[in-house]
């Protein structure tokens, strides 16, 4: 894990926020998070690729799940009431 996930590196991208509820990706809807998955984060300043063509929907839908279950009792509450 990358102390400073904030910040580019040399490269000029940013590093893999972490998922565990400590970043930010429990800020973002169900639908920005897929669209993440589906186009990647190039885009964003990042470096992960899109698998839109590489994971089926189900794929897709299980790595959302298994991220919100990283994320902190607390956390999955507030993103449930918000999102879901």
């Amino acid at each position: 894990m990358t102390k400073d996930w904030k910040a580019k590196q040399a490269d000029g991208k940013f590093p893999a926020p972490p998922v565990n509820g400590t970043a930010h990706a429990w800020h973002h809807s169900p639908d920005t998070l897929m669209n993440t998955i589906n186009n990647g984060g190039v885009k964003l300043g990042g470096w992960m690729p899109g698998f839109k063509d590489k994971l089926s929907e189900a794929e897709k839908q299980a790595v959302l799940k298994y991220v919100h279950d990283l994320w902190p009792q607390e956390i999955q509450t507030k993103y449930d009431a918000r999102f879901k």
